[in-house]
């Protein structure tokens, strides 16, 4: 194929998503933004171009730039790594620039879940009481 951009597959791509695999619509939202930033940050460039790759490398350099997490970068990672599985599987492009690319490492103490400590807590509940917010009805949101 001559001239095929990135772009040019992308409606198949998520229709493939929602009706072969079942994928939720925040999930095809999900793919939508993250190729839509791909090829804002990069430009609509030629599926069968030589420097393909290279401009899938500069993408995730400026996702880093931009302070992105290792989560957020994994993420859209995976989303192009579907994508262009998906277009190597269809056939419409013949080598897939995915295959080298890899992931972050993310640690473990960075992928938990970010909780409030009891001080903070206290903060919220004690703006809470000043504001007239527990009235005899809601008693039980203070236990």
């Amino acid at each position: 194929m001559v001239n095929v951009k990135v772009s040019d597959f992308i409606e198949d791509f998520l229709i493939s998503k929602e009706v072969e695999e079942g994928c939720a619509p925040s999930t095809i939202k999900a793919y939508r933004y993250d190729l839509q930033k791909f090829i804002n940050l990069v430009g609509d460039i030629d599926l069968e171009s030589s420097v393909l790759r290279q401009k899938i490398r500069l993408f995730l350099k400026k996702l880093k730039d931009l302070n992105y997490t290792k989560k957020g970068i994994s993420r859209k990672i995976a989303s192009l790594r579907s994508y262009f599985k998906f277009l190597s599987l269809n056939e419409f492009i013949s080598k897939n620039p995915m295959t080298t690319i890899r992931s972050p490492k993310i640690k473990l103490e960075e992928s938990l879940p970010k909780f409030l400590n009891v001080e903070d807590i206290e903060v919220i509940f004690n703006k809470l009481r000043t504001k007239n917010y527990f009235t005899p009805g809601r008693a039980r949101d203070i236990i």
